[in-house]
């Protein structure tokens, strides 16, 4: 009788709080989870109260998702990890897209033909894809699907010998793998063909670089600031 109490009781506990709320009003005769929402009023406050238990259970399954996403694809194994450091405009999402589209032929997971999601950043979109985030900013993403079955293409320790990285250090942090823990490539483009998709890309989305430009002439100082930053990314590999 004892281990049926508990059984049920872990049941209940695996249950959301929508069913939760429901067997709960069954037995204690009192409608606890509403048959409609009302949203003004004084019957609206009950319902807020209700919104806010929905919605933070499901953000707290995310973050869980997320802060276990974070573990998993940092952890450290016996053999260092593939990272593709580059610039800005050098072929990155180039290579990130051919890897993921290689991904889904090998493990017949798609077409190889990325899904266009035009509803919330623009992006291209794979069933599944070895590319990982060196940073603890760009993997907190709230948008990133939860896979229900982790190992199903392939096993753990094939994802961590096939895992790639791919950031802009020594421009932006790599905070969640030693660099002497990867296994480096280097990917650059010609500094006259990068220096112009460059500029065309941050004069039309850096509003800070329009003020030193003017119809006659190119903004000198954005051409400055790129240069420099090239430099700086040669330096520090040429010196490591």
């Amino acid at each position: 009788m004892k281990y049926k109490n508990k059984f049920r009781l872990k049941n209940f506990l695996a249950l959301d709080v929508r069913w939760k709320l429901k067997r709960l009003s069954k037995k204690i005769g009192i409608n606890l989870y509403p048959s409609y929402f009302h949203f003004f009023g004084l019957k609206s406050i009950y319902n807020k109260i209700i919104f806010n238990l929905i919605f933070y259970e499901k953000v707290f399954k995310k973050k869980k998702f997320l802060y276990n996403n974070l573990i998993k694809i940092s952890k450290n194994k016996t053999y260092k990890t593939n990272f593709i450091f580059s610039p800005p405009s050098s072929g990155s999402n180039y290579v990130r897209n051919f890897f993921s589209s290689y991904f889904e032929l090998r493990y017949k997971i798609g077409n190889g033909i990325p899904k266009f999601d035009n509803y919330s950043d623009n992006r291209w979109m794979y069933s599944d894809s070895p590319i990982i985030r060196g940073d603890l900013f760009n993997n907190i993403i709230l948008e990133e699907y939860q896979k229900k079955n982790e190992w199903k293409f392939y096993d753990e320790e094939k994802f961590y010998r096939e895992r790639i990285g791919i950031s802009r250090y020594p421009l932006q942090g790599l905070d969640l793998f030693k660099l002497s823990a990867t296994k480096p490539l280097i990917l650059i483009r010609k500094p006259y063909s990068w220096l112009i998709s460059v500029y065309l890309n941050k004069y039309k989305t850096n509003s800070f670089y329009k003020n030193f430009t003017s119809d006659k002439s190119p903004n000198i100082r954005l051409i400055k600031d790129s240069s420099i930053q090239y430099q700086k990314f040669l330096k520090f590999w040429n010196n490591y």
